[in-house]
């Protein structure tokens, strides 16, 4: 499960459609996390940079990851 949260740590979103959600855990290092959203979820607009991200896997919490920057679309 993933959830997206405000600056101030308020709960913005539940992301249901998240998609391919992969994490590297590292001691004495700076852990990333990272999944996919379809293009048309309204959800999207709460993936603002310095916002907070909430993983879950399974039972086990791995913690906030605070998003630093997204992928551009780009149309041709």
């Amino acid at each position: 499960m993933v959830k997206v949260y405000d600056q101030n740590q308020k709960l913005q979103a539940v992301l249901d459609a998240a998609h391919d959600v992969g994490y590297q855990l590292k001691h004495n290092d700076l852990s990333t996390a990272s999944f996919q959203l379809p293009t048309c979820d309204p959800k999207n607009e709460h993936c603002a940079a310095h916002n907070y991200v909430q993983i879950e896997d399974g039972a086990r919490d791995l913690g906030l990851f605070r998003i630093i920057g997204m992928p551009q679309c780009s149309s041709s």
